[in-house]
């Protein structure tokens, strides 16, 4: 099985307006056969990731990109209020060795109203004012809701050493499947 569930299920309803459509794959897919209508490549001539208004198939414009084992369509502009759309991944996208996912993947899932509440972070890892906290530690904020996955970058998200008030240089990475951004420091924390 080459392929897997999608950030939202199929039937899903009252989604926000303002969301991405995720799919995480099985296993690690080559990322050049993963992209949508607005980033075709030689290796990518026809759109493998694509989202269309269930009813009249007009599609929505937007980019996709590819990290880890997820997929992620990013509409140009927030979608329309309580309507259905379908997600499809083509047999055009293949795994790493060159083969194809099984048959086309699609799945529907309608908006709600306007989101209009703003989202929280509801846990952290490690706690606030954790002491004894291993230098080698990935820092993790759990969100009230998903996020905007082209939000969740360094610019957003930092970590500064108290005393120095240094910017900690890292990456960014976000788990649309638990709401989860973590910050994983180039080097070592300072003791």
């Amino acid at each position: 099985d080459a392929y897997g569930a999608s950030g939202a299920t199929s039937g899903a309803t009252g989604l926000p307006i303002n969301r991405d459509s995720t799919a995480t794959f099985s296993e690690s897919m080559d990322p050049a056969t993963i992209c949508g209508p607005a980033n075709l490549t030689d290796a990518c001539p026809a759109a493998t990731y694509t989202v269309v208004k269930t009813s009249d198939g007009i599609p929505v414009a937007g980019i996709v990109t590819y990290a880890g084992t997820t997929a992620t369509f990013d509409p140009n502009s927030d979608l329309e209020i309580d309507t259905t759309y379908t997600s499809t991944i083509t047999t055009g996208a293949m795994d790493l060795a060159g083969i194809p996912i099984a048959a086309n993947y699609v799945w529907s899932w309608t908006t709600g109203a306007a989101d209009t509440l703003a989202p929280t972070v509801t846990f952290t890892n490690p706690a606030d004012l954790a002491t004894n906290v291993a230098i080698d530690k990935k820092i993790n904020a759990t969100f009230s809701e998903e996020m905007k996955q082209t939000t969740i970058v360094t610019t957003n998200f930092t970590v500064k050493e108290t005393l120095s008030n240094n910017n900690v240089p890292g990456t960014v990475s976000y788990d649309v499947q638990h709401d989860i951004a973590t910050f994983s420091p180039d080097f070592n924390l300072t003791p």
